[in-house]
């Protein structure tokens, strides 16, 4: 007898245990499920869709694996950590290299040659519009702003009622020798001065 409400007592208490485990996961599981991604995450998602997206004039890589060199001109710490992440994937066969580029002019520099140029917090404004349009030619211009698309750059992931957007600068993706595909360019919304 003594043995039975042992049994039962470890019964029950196993039961209720359980039971408090299954409530509490049904509970928490929809915050965790759920929890709103920030900004920063999004543009770093969309740049790593965007080189799915994007082709690259033939003679830019040396071979079909070389990595794609991503820049980030600007201080934005949250975005920065987000972009490095980016290491960690492949797109068409490419591994990410990360470079944090002081001042935008680096970007010119052949030795530095970025694939992808991120310009938050309005850095590229230290470039000329000369500089930025031969970025332009074989280098994918990212920023933030439609400012930036005015300064020459091709694609601006910009914050609205929070909620990212893609917009795009159809004249300097003309003079780029960058194509985009048209699965993209029907996505991102048209820059109004071009």
């Amino acid at each position: 007898m003594l043995f039975k409400n042992i049994g039962l007592r470890i019964f029950i208490r196993l039961t209720l245990s359980c039971t408090y485990l299954l409530v509490f996961y049904v509970l928490a599981l929809p915050l965790v499920v759920y929890a709103k991604p920030q900004p920063e995450q999004v543009k770093s998602a969309f740049v790593y869709q965007v080189t799915k997206f994007t082709t690259w004039p033939q003679d830019t890589f040396e071979s079909n694996t070389s990595n794609i060199r991503l820049c980030h001109a600007g201080y934005e710490p949250n975005l920065q950590q987000q972009l490095q992440i980016l290491q960690t994937k492949k797109t068409k066969q490419r591994s990410f290299i990360f470079i944090t580029i002081q001042h935008p002019s680096v970007a010119l520099i052949e030795k530095q040659q970025c694939h992808i140029v991120y310009f938050s917090n309005e850095s590229w404004r230290n470039l000329s519009k000369k500089d930025m349009s031969k970025l332009t030619k074989s280098t994918l211009l990212v920023g933030d702003s439609l400012s930036f698309l005015a300064h020459q750059g091709i694609l601006a992931f910009i914050l609205i009622n929070d909620k990212v957007r893609i917009y795009k600068n159809l004249q300097s993706l003309r003079h780029s020798q960058l194509r985009l595909e048209a699965r993209l360019l029907a996505l991102a919304k048209n820059y109004k001065g071009s």
